[in-house]
């Protein structure tokens, strides 16, 4: 093959590798911070109410 034929797929096979990295490391800190997070939601009246994500406690 010639170096003007491997271009595309090597930038194919990187961009794909990295679009699953960045999948997993998105699941990875939402696993292991779902506990920590707060999430804010404004209610009916206006006001903003916290919400927590994970297990209570």
């Amino acid at each position: 093959m010639r170096k003007e034929r491997l271009i595309v797929p090597i930038l194919a096979v990187i961009a794909v590798v990295w679009m699953a990295a960045q999948l997993l490391s998105s699941v990875l800190l939402n696993a292991a911070c779902a506990k920590r997070w707060k999430i804010w939601k404004r209610g009916v009246n206006g006001v903003l109410t916290e919400l927590r994500v994970g297990r209570a406690g």
